[in-house]
């Protein structure tokens, strides 16, 4: 697999998830808002002080419904504690769900800020990268259709927003990155992949800053897609499950960006 990012149809869009250094909240969560309610909702809808803080209200209703797109839709009637409307109203217009003081008539200036999370790309990305950019899209259905084909049960609702971080180096895009949420282990990894479809690193990214063991993650840097779906002898479990998770982030890197 040889990647080719000069060639990309997609727009590249800024994110609009400010930066924290206790955690990255999951771009593809905002693009379900995004979907629902047609503009670029901030971390702050589901966090308190922006990305990795605590959650808002919104935020933990958001959270027991099941992050998903049924759950912003579900929640959408709720009216949290000390306001007048629901979620859905507030957010249609363009209005912070967890402030009061946010109206639909007078939304304020929450929705404003943007920055890529240059410091925690930056933890585990390769040193020579001089500057990141991000792509976000949408896959479309036969892509979505070859994704469920490879990975089955391993599909995420989620995955069909993909957003890709660039590293680049003397302007030129040399890695692509991805964050790649694990339900079963209830965590998210951090995927480095070269132009040659090469792991380059994998990390642990998130509120823990749980530190990735080497003996996890040695069975799979410097391999390919091909490498794992070919299988890896003598995983652990815990490799098992790290090894599908990078197989669903791969396969959604090699849908968008192959050139073979």
């Amino acid at each position: 697999m040889n990647l080719k990012f000069s060639k990309i149809k997609w727009s590249l869009m800024g994110i609009l998830c400010a930066y924290s250094t206790q955690a990255l909240a999951l771009p593809q969560y905002r693009r379900l808002l995004e979907k629902e309610y047609q503009f670029k909702a901030p971390c702050a809808t589901c966090h308190s002080q922006g990305g990795g803080s605590s959650l808002s209200s919104y935020g933990k209703a958001f959270e027991r419904a099941g992050k998903s797109s049924k759950a912003v839709q579900s929640i959408a009637s709720q009216i949290p504690t000390g306001d007048k409307l629901t979620f859905g109203a507030k957010l249609k217009a363009k209005a912070n769900p967890n402030d009061p003081a946010s109206t639909l008539e007078n939304p304020g200036d929450w929705a404003g800020g943007s920055g890529i999370p240059t410091e925690e790309l930056k933890s585990f990305s390769p040193s020579e990268i001089t500057a990141f950019s991000i792509l976000e899209g949408e896959l479309k259905s036969e892509q979505v259709e070859k994704l469920k084909g490879k990975v089955g049960d391993l599909y995420q609702e989620e995955d069909k927003y993909p957003t890709f971080y660039f590293g680049e180096v003397a302007g030129k895009k040399t890695y692509v990155i991805q964050y790649i949420r694990s339900p079963k282990a209830k965590k998210t990894v951090g995927l480095v992949v070269s132009t040659a479809g090469v792991v380059k690193n994998i990390s642990y990214v998130g509120a823990s800053k749980e530190v990735m063991p080497e003996s996890l993650k040695e069975k799979f840097v410097g391999r390919k897609l091909a490498d794992l779906e070919a299988g890896v002898d003598g995983l652990s479990e815990d490799q098992k499950q790290l090894r599908t998770t990078l197989i669903r982030g791969l396969t959604s890197i090699n849908l968008v960006f192959s050139k073979n």
